[in-house]
């Protein structure tokens, strides 16, 4: 039946070309026609909506050679836009130019359609706009359109985009809705120049008697997208919003995702909108998921809140899919989690298809946190989310996760999933550190395997110190520490990654279970501590002190070696007595998490 239509539709196309190519043709021959013939045709080309319709009355102006005044024109390029006749919209547009009938209309239409299909390229959008301005052809709705396209587009000129707004100020081209375009192009450049959105916004209060709610919304999102956006500034054009009568569903969901994107995230600021905009009778599900989504990334998450106000969500008939999501996320990112109430509510949203891959994701990361993760639920649930959704790095790094948390981890298993999410191309650090998690959770790991896995991730570019500290920890965990790995993993630490300081404490307590002791490895790390400038200068002395230990424990010990620890030792007797407190060094294993 589509293949019928779609024939059809092709048929029609072919026929409205020709009957442009007619109308071309036909033109020198017109016939002359009252104002009032011209309008009622116009009239009744409004009342046409399908291609089928369209082709007829090109037709019609053929039979009765009429030549379309631009009234016309802009009205058969405005319909033929609408039933997705691109191509002919622009045959029709060429045929204006060629009898010189464009005017400010004809280009305002072209620049406003073109800029919805995204096969259209931004290039030809803003010839056509200098195109117009040539011809003073230009108003307020042309610059208003421009500048919305450029906004549209994913990567665009944001110095071209500001130099355009000043100039349709400079010819009084610009009004409220330009203000909240402009605003709007400044959302999108990230980060987005925040002094420059609220200088416009001043401008606007100054200019204009009222402001909207669209200008407020776009001002929230420009500072959602800011470097740091600030708790102080949200509120204080929430509450200007408020003062000023202006408040819709737009300005609660771009105020609580400012809040979201804030450094710290602040509950009781989310849940005073939240409130409000319950009061207002404002809340739709957006607020109910922006809410939640806040609650998930604040410093301790509260799952009895978030099935509060699910709860109320469900009362109210705001549920979806993303409110659910945001739901299980609250769980995922609690340190203890309940997987029983985590589950139903999986379960719940599941049976009312409104899961995504991110309740997957969150799921099966909720799982991963309990005490004994439950690697066959997990595994199902992998394996369903894989045929019914997508799945991307999030999934494998939180399957590889819940892998590595089971005691023994399965080794064989983590390197399959590894395989995978790197033939999915959904690789990511967390996989590569999770993965090598597990293989040091697994019974007698492997060193060379654990390097192997450590070199791919390299390989990628995906070397971070969590990867690396893990890499350690696996070899450590070997029954036979390989000195020239550990060394390698060294020597990257100083040229593909910044180690922090689990990096060094699990590298001091891998080097001291390689037999026999790696003591110029040993003397060479202390060094490099032993720079000032190190970042992490004050861990010398306990580096040191692992050399002395082990020098002075060896039963055969030359007079050489003793002379060449001697002074060594004496270089840091001065800093022992303000060392911090030393644990015995054991093996470092980072859990490392990914919020969704």
């Amino acid at each position: 039946m589509q293949g019928t239509q779609k024939l059809f539709s092709n048929q029609t196309s072919q026929h409205i070309e020709q009957s442009i190519q007619e109308l071309s043709a036909m033109a020198p021959h017109a016939k002359a026609h009252e104002q009032k013939f011209f309008m009622d045709l116009n009239q009744e080309l409004k009342q046409l909506f399908s291609l089928e319709q369209i082709n007829q009355f090109l037709k019609k102006l053929i039979e009765i050679q009429l030549f379309p005044n631009v009234f016309i024109f802009n009205q058969l390029m405005t319909k033929l836009f609408k039933v997705n006749q691109f191509p002919m919209a622009l045959k029709i547009f060429k045929l204006m130019k060629q009898h010189h009938l464009q005017n400010t209309i004809t280009y305002n239409t072209l620049i406003s359609q073109l800029s919805k299909n995204t096969n259209i390229s931004a290039s030809l959008i803003y010839d056509l706009f200098l195109e117009a301005q040539s011809q003073n052809l230009v108003d307020v709705i042309t610059y208003n359109s421009i500048l919305h396209s450029m906004a549209k587009q994913p990567h665009f000129d944001i110095t071209q985009a500001l130099e355009l707004f000043e100039k349709a100020k400079l010819e009084n081209r610009a009004n409220l809705v330009t203000y909240s375009t402009i605003l709007y192009a400044l959302s999108k450049h990230r980060p987005s120049r925040i002094d420059t959105a609220f200088h416009y916004f001043n401008e606007a209060q100054n200019q204009f008697n009222t402001l909207d709610e669209i200008i407020f919304a776009n001002l929230l999102l420009c500072i959602s997208n800011s470097e740091y956006p600030q708790n102080e500034q949200i509120m204080k054009y929430f509450h200007l919003a408020i003062d000023s009568d202006i408040m819709n569903a737009y300005i609660i969901a771009n105020t609580l995702y400012a809040i979201s994107k804030t450094e710290k995230p602040n509950v009781d600021l989310a849940l005073e909108v939240f409130q409000i905009a319950k009061a207002r009778n404002l809340a739709d599900a957006i607020t109910y998921a922006n809410t939640l989504a806040i609650i998930a990334k604040s410093k301790n998450p509260n799952p009895e809140l978030a099935i509060d106000i699910l709860n109320e969500a469900r009362k109210n008939q705001k549920v979806d899919t993303v409110v659910y999501a945001c739901s299980l996320d609250i769980f995922a990112q609690h340190t203890s989690p309940n997987i029983q109430e985590a589950y139903a509510i999986f379960l719940e949203a599941k049976q009312q298809n409104m899961v995504n891959h991110i309740s997957y994701a969150s799921m099966i990361q909720i799982i991963a946190k309990s005490n004994t993760p439950k690697l066959k639920l997990a595994l199902e649930l992998f394996e369903e989310v894989k045929h019914k959704h997508s799945v991307d790095s999030h999934i494998f790094g939180n399957i590889l996760h819940v892998i590595a948390n089971c005691r023994p981890s399965n080794a064989p298993l983590a390197l399959e999933i590894l395989a995978q999410a790197i033939s999915h191309n959904c690789i990511d650090v967390v996989c590569y550190a999770n993965t090598l998690y597990a293989l040091a959770n697994s019974t007698g790991p492997s060193s060379k395997q654990s390097f192997a896995v450590y070199s791919d991730a390299k390989n990628k570019g995906l070397l971070n110190s969590i990867v690396a500290t893990n890499t350690l920890a696996c070899i450590a965990r070997s029954a036979a520490p390989e000195i020239f790995i550990i060394q390698n993993i060294y020597q990257d630490s100083q040229s593909h990654f910044q180690a922090d300081k689990t990096f060094m404490l699990a590298l001091l307590d891998t080097i001291l279970r390689v037999t026999p002791f790696a003591q110029n490895l040993m003397i060479g790390i202390h060094r490099d501590l032993e720079n000032k400038n190190h970042p992490h200068h004050e861990l010398a002395p306990l580096y040191l002190q692992a050399i002395v230990t082990n020098i002075s424990t060896q039963i055969q010990m030359t007079h050489s070696m003793f002379n060449q620890f001697n002074q060594l030792a004496w270089s840091a007797i001065q800093r022992f007595s303000q060392l911090f407190e030393r644990a015995s060094p054991s093996a470092v294993v980072l859990e490392t998490e990914h919020r969704i």
